[in-house]
């Protein structure tokens, strides 16, 4: 593609995804679907969120579009930018599973002091 190509023209002719493109895009997925599920659950027993784009108390909706919007726009990268696939959505991957595990914890440590 010549560097005077369109925004139109990247999108009409991006590159497919290769099998690591797959692997990374359904890591990050997968993580942010886990960061999804932790949050909630940390937030049903009494936790807080920390992400002031939410608020404290968020409702379940506003977590899935936060992370539909995330997903998206990450997605939109990689596709305009196929050389960031990996780096983008494999980062991305780590982080959210961090998060994830990090709201696993908080959530059992509520969960103990419900009971």
């Amino acid at each position: 593609m010549g560097a005077g190509c369109g925004l139109q023209e990247r999108i009409k002719h991006a590159e497919p995804l290769t099998r690591a493109n797959k692997i990374t895009l359904g890591l990050m997925v997968a993580a942010d679907l886990a960061d999804l599920i932790t949050t909630q659950k940390g937030l049903n027993a009494g936790a807080i969120e920390l992400n002031p784009m939410v608020g404290e108390n968020p409702s379940i909706g506003s977590l899935i579009l936060l992370k539909v919007t995330s997903l998206g726009i990450k997605w939109g990268i990689g596709h305009l930018w196929p050389k960031l696939r990996n780096w983008l959505w494999g980062g991305s991957a780590v982080v959210s599973g961090a998060a994830a595990i990090n709201n696993y914890g908080v959530w059992q440590e509520m969960e103990g002091r419900n009971d």
